[in-house]
């Protein structure tokens, strides 16, 4: 009999807290049951969930990761010749260059893996004639696909860049606990009193295991959370202090799949205090 390996996953945090990991799993232990008389499935499957990893980055094949862990121990032999992995869509699987695509394809081949396509109603293996052609297709288009999304992403990373170190425009909502952004602009909010407080305190020779137990004493808090000697360390080197933003910008070679990674820094906060370290 065929074990099946059951391969579920979603890309990112709003998918994991949404229903998209329960419906691929229904949708493919349904496919499961309805096609396990025929193909002679065994009726213990196994389900391998990988939450919140990018098919085009390939995270989903980390070590760390579901489908990267199957892949070992295909590797190491483990996996039995003649199982199956199922999944919803080839796109599930990989939507880098379909040269890799295919690659992984082969991998599995050479351990005489099946690999399913539900959507598709695609079995990919050398058995079935057309399949690689018909998965290569698939492979191209979620390629392009993600090409075209990741280019938008960038695009639209640069224009924020752009507009927040010339017209001072808010970059990203998610600011630091004494900074509020107020009509598209960053503000200094009552928390940055306490900021400047803890420099203050710290140039005047006190530590900050003892700046961290003063500030407790005197209730001093900012979202009525305790100070500790660590939260002060990382305050007074933290560059966001003196108005600096650190910018990652990540391009993608298309052609070679390489990725380069620069970094840029940006003064768009207000400036609170000068940073330490």
């Amino acid at each position: 009999m065929k074990k099946c390996y059951l391969y579920i996953r979603v890309s990112s945090e709003q998918q994991v807290s949404g229903d998209g990991l329960n419906r691929q799993e229904s949708l493919l232990i349904k496919y499961f049951e309805d096609n396990a008389p025929v193909q002679d499935f065994d009726p213990d499957y196994e389900l391998i969930i990988d939450e919140g990893r990018s098919v085009f980055k390939a995270e989903h094949l980390h070590e760390s990761a579901g489908l990267g862990r199957f892949f070992k121990r295909v590797n190491d032999g483990d996996i039995a010749k003649g199982s199956v992995l199922i999944v919803e869509s080839l796109d599930r699987f990989s939507r880098e260059n379909p040269f890799k695509c295919v690659e992984y394809i082969s991998q599995l081949d050479r351990a005489q893996i099946e690999l399913h396509d539900v959507e598709k109603r695609l079995i990919i293996s050398r058995k079935h004639s057309n399949s690689l052609t018909f998965a290569t297709m698939i492979a191209e288009r979620s390629y392009e696909e993600s090409c075209l999304k990741s280019t938008r992403i960038r695009k639209g990373w640069d224009k924020r860049r752009k507009k927040a170190k010339d017209e001072g425009h808010y970059m990203i909502k998610n600011c630091p606990k004494w900074i509020d952004v107020v009509d598209g602009k960053y503000i200094l909010n009552e928390n940055h009193i306490l900021v400047r407080e803890v420099f203050d305190l710290y140039l005047s020779g006190i530590r900050s295991y003892t700046i961290a137990q003063q500030l407790n004493a005197a209730g001093k808090l900012i979202d009525n959370k305790k100070w500790d000697s660590t939260k002060i360390c990382h305050l007074l080197r933290n560059k966001r202090c003196k108005g600096e933003y650190t910018s990652n910008r990540t391009e993608r070679n298309f052609d070679d799949d390489t990725v380069i990674l620069t970094t840029e820094i940006y003064k768009i906060y207000p400036k609170a205090a000068e940073c330490y370290g």
